[in-house]
C-alpha cells in the first residue's frame, strides 16, 4: 500500500483578490453544497461535507521558486500555459480530507469545490501534481460528473515523451487513489495513441474500483489483455506498475 494522499491542488490568481461569496453561491446552487457563513476567515474558508473536510486558504504571493511555471511547460494541450501562469501574483489552496469517504467520493467533491473556485474573474490556471491546467478545460471536464461520468482528465495527468528505442509514458495522480502509477517503457506506438489507451485503463480501473498489482492481467470487453508488473519507477518516485501492451 502507497503512502496516504490528500486531493490538494492551488488556483492561481492574477491578484490577491478572492470573491469567496460568489464561490459560496456557487457551491450552493450549482452542486448543492453549503458553507456556513461562520466558517469564513479572513483568508479563506473550512467546512465539512458529507463527512469530508474542504479547506481554502488565499495566500497572497505567487507559488514559490517559479514551481508553477515550471511544470506549466508540461501542458501540451495549452499552449498558453506558461504565458498565463507568469501573471499569477497569488493563489488559492484547495485541499480535501476525510477518514472515512472512499478516494472517488473525495475526488468528486474535489472536483466540484475547485471547479466553482476556477470561475473566479481572477482565476489564471489550476496546478496540480505535475501540470498547470486551464480553467476552462478544468470546468468543461467537471461537468462531467452531473452525467455520472468520472473527470479523470483533471484528476490524473498522462506524460508521453519518446526515448531510445520508442516512446516512454508516466501518470501522476493514480497515488492520490492509493494506487500505484504507471508507466510504460519503450512502447512501439504512436504518442498519441499511448496517450489515449493510458487514458482509458485509467477511467477504467476507477470507474470499476479495480486495484491492480504485480503481474495482474485486465481483461477488456473486446478482447485484449493488458499485463502490469510492479517494478522501481523510471520516470515516478518508488515503484510504478509498468504496462506491456
Amino acid at each position: 500500500m502507497q503512502q496516504n494522499h490528500n486531493f490538494t491542488s492551488f488556483v492561481l490568481l492574477s491578484d490577491d483578490e478572492f470573491d469567496f461569496l460568489k464561490l459560496q453561491n456557487l457551491l450552493k446552487n450549482e452542486f448543492d453544497i453549503l458553507i456556513p457563513d461562520e466558517d469564513f476567515n479572513q483568508d479563506g474558508v473550512i467546512f465539512y461535507h458529507k463527512n469530508m473536510l474542504v479547506t481554502l486558504s488565499l495566500i497572497k504571493n505567487p507559488i514559490p521558486n517559479e514551481e508553477a511555471e515550471y511544470y506549466a511547460n508540461f501542458n501540451f494541450m495549452w499552449k498558453d500555459a506558461l504565458k498565463e501562469t507568469k501573471k499569477h501574483k497569488a493563489h488559492l489552496l484547495v485541499a480535501v480530507l476525510s477518514q472515512s469517504e472512499s478516494k472517488l467520493e473525495q475526488a468528486k467533491l474535489f472536483t466540484q469545490v475547485s471547479s466553482a473556485c476556477l470561475q473566479d474573474k481572477n482565476a489564471l490556471g489550476f496546478y496540480t501534481g505535475g501540470v498547470v491546467l486551464e480553467p476552462k478545460f478544468y470546468i468543461e471536464n467537471a461537468n462531467m460528473l452531473k452525467e455520472n461520468r468520472l473527470p479523470v482528465y483533471n484528476w490524473v495527468y498522462v506524460s508521453v515523451y519518446p526515448y531510445k528505442n520508442g516512446v516512454n509514458a508516466y501518470t501522476y495522480g493514480l497515488r492520490n487513489f492509493n494506487r500505484l502509477e504507471f508507466e510504460v517503457y519503450e512502447s512501439k506506438m504512436d504518442e498519441k495513441e499511448l496517450f489515449f489507451s493510458l487514458y482509458d485503463i485509467i477511467l477504467h480501473i476507477l470507474t470499476y474500483d479495480i486495484e491492480l498489482k504485480d503481474l495482474d492481467t485486465l481483461k477488456f470487453e473486446d478482447g485484449k489483455n493488458i499485463s502490469f508488473s510492479k517494478s522501481k519507477g523510471v520516470s515516478v518516485e518508488g515503484d510504478s506498475l509498468k504496462i506491456n501492451f
